[in-house]
């Protein structure tokens, strides 16, 4: 395996030793229970397999549809929550948006806004665009809605066949009425294995297609993923971090710290913590119970929540993401100006001022009392996302476990649309 993530833990965490020892020992025997499948909502483990069951059969049916939608000018992926939100995440990390041989990836189905809409419609205007639907059950309103709309664009200039061309839907393998469709019209169909909730589908068709076709190498996130279950069920370096940040994490939960901020100085990575925030929250947040998870842009939100979280109410503890390696180098010029007083700077990569600003803020919100778990990720690579996509969604399990909740449903998010399609019938 190669460098793997590092966690590590500044601040009062732990009260004494044996609750440390305790909330260790908790965490270790969860992440076993998500490992054997011996918890609450073992039936929906399967994301553990998909790594394994990535075959060169499977990899090539994708790369298959991948390249036909390729030629396109731009792909439309219609989902919303677990459905869309890692695929945006691993598009928005890990793609070369300048490269024009991709078409451009755009999104719809996550929301209900008509102007929204509308602004899509005109963005799509002249372009010969393809759509990606997902869902399991084909009649999540949002999803539908936009899918509807989108293909009634298509029928507007393309034929039956050249709109079946350009359609897939990723859906369930047998029921829904994506699946019914796909019979009836012959679209390409990929399944979301039915084991596999939405916030953990990032690693199926889910996300492997959008994101072959932004040619991301999928392979290399399989690998890390793979890599992190390996070293979880042989209990080596992956599975003692895991315990690290699960067991931390719900420490301070009980001490009243109800809140976890989780921030990045890469603000690529603002999808990636979009994903993790609706991973936990979808996963903890149930039978009165859950930390809030809250994400943040740094260094753009330090200029609005940095006074808060330096020096307001200590209901909250802070995860910070920290990559070593930024890949990226842009070096700051000499100003024969100087208005700024910065050439001191001057042939300085501007990752180095970045880097100060991470150690910098880490300090002082480390000074001004606030717990931190540092998550140490080597570079932003396909293999190291696979990582810590992987490495969350096992932790995720496992703190849910913990806390005593199935981490694998939402009867909330169920309350919301009964209450929605009850009213729309009116």
């Amino acid at each position: 395996m190669d460098r793997q993530i590092a966690i590590k833990v500044s601040g009062d965490i732990y009260p004494n030793d044996s609750t440390a020892v305790s909330c260790h020992n908790m965490a270790s025997t969860a992440l076993c229970n998500v490992v054997n499948r011996s918890g609450q909502g073992s039936e929906w483990l399967g994301w553990q397999d998909i790594p394994y069951e990535f075959t060169d059969d499977s990899y090539n049916d994708l790369v298959e549809t991948a390249d036909r939608l390729r030629v396109l000018d731009a792909l439309v992926v219609v989902g919303i929550g677990g459905s869309y939100l890692g695929t945006r995440a691993l598009v928005a990390l890990l793609s070369d948006s300048e490269n024009n041989n991709y078409p451009e990836i755009m999104y719809a189905g996550y929301h209900l806004s008509g102007k929204s809409f509308s602004r899509l419609k005109k963005k799509l205007e002249g372009k010969d665009f393809g759509v990606i639907v997902i869902s399991k059950s084909g009649t999540t309103i949002e999803p539908a809605i936009s899918y509807r709309l989108l293909n009634n664009l298509m029928a507007e200039k393309l034929n039956d066949k050249e709109i079946t061309l350009r359609t897939v839907y990723i859906t369930d393998p047998e029921n829904g009425a994506l699946r019914k469709m796909s019979v009836e019209k012959g679209v390409k169909c990929f399944c979301i294995p039915r084991s596999v909730g939405g916030r953990y589908s990032v690693l199926s068709p889910v996300g492997m297609l959008p994101a072959l076709i932004a040619g991301i190498n999928i392979k290399e996130i399989m690998r890390g993923a793979t890599d992190v279950l390996n070293s979880v069920k042989n209990k080596q370096g992956a599975f003692n971090n895991i315990i690290e940040y699960v067991a931390a994490r719900n420490a301070l939960y009980d001490e009243g710290r109800k809140i976890e901020i989780f921030g990045s100085f890469d603000s690529d990575f603002s999808y990636m913590l979009r994903w993790w925030q609706q991973l936990f929250g979808e996963s903890e947040g149930k039978d009165g119970k859950g930390l809030f998870p809250a994400c943040v842009d740094f260094t753009t939100d330090l200029h609005s929540l940095g006074q808060f979280i330096q020096q307001g109410d200590r209901s909250f503890f802070e995860t910070m993401l920290v990559v070593d390696n930024p890949e990226e180098c842009v070096e700051i010029p000499n100003s024969d100006i100087h208005y700024d007083g910065l050439n001191y700077l001057a042939g300085k990569d501007i990752e180095f001022v970045n880097k100060q600003a991470l150690e910098g803020t880490y300090k002082a919100h480390n000074d001004g009392g606030v717990p931190l778990i540092r998550v140490e990720i080597n570079d932003l690579t396909e293999y190291t996302v696979g990582q810590f996509v992987m490495f969350m969604q096992l932790a995720c399990a496992a703190s849910g476990y913990v806390l005593g909740v199935n981490p694998f449903d939402q009867p909330g998010v169920e309350d919301y649309k009964r209450n929605m399609k009850r009213l729309l019938n009116c």
